[in-house]
């Protein structure tokens, strides 16, 4: 643990990893699309991505509003775009994303989720229920048996 060589970069590094990371994907698997996910800070960079690197979906667990990283410049992506947020989230004021959320021109699909702190303790399985259902009509249909 800890043997990283990366730096924290204020979300610049980050983003140039995301950049990295999706031409890889892309490399290996062209003929797929590609969704972005992150978890908190990992949201907003992925956010900030998300229209540059032309992702077919989009989700924001946690998303840092209000914290230390802007988000009123980040150009807002059309794809399909879930944001799931613990209502007792003690790090991201789980007010401060609902009314982001809101005053968006084409708002995410919001799921916020009751008793549910910033680490989803003890809430995981929610978790992933609220993701299987977020992103369910974004699925293409199985083949015909």
């Amino acid at each position: 643990m800890g043997g990283s060589e990366g730096k924290f970069d204020d979300g610049d590094g980050e983003l140039e990893d995301l950049r990295a990371v999706a031409a890889w994907a892309r490399a290996r698997h062209p003929d797929k699309a590609l969704w972005l996910a992150g978890f908190s800070f990992g949201a907003w960079v992925s956010l900030r991505g998300a229209v540059e690197l032309g992702a077919a979906a989009l989700i924001s667990i946690a998303p840092p509003v209000g914290r230390s990283w802007e988000f009123a410049d980040i150009a807002l992506p059309t794809m399909p775009w879930l944001v799931i947020q613990g209502d007792a989230d003690e790090i991201v004021d789980a007010t401060a994303v609902r009314d982001w959320v809101t005053s968006l021109p084409s708002p995410p699909a919001l799921v916020e989720m009751p008793d549910t702190s910033h680490f989803f303790h003890r809430k995981l399985m929610d978790l992933r229920g609220a993701l299987k259902n977020g992103i369910r009509g974004w699925l293409p249909l199985p083949p015909a048996a």
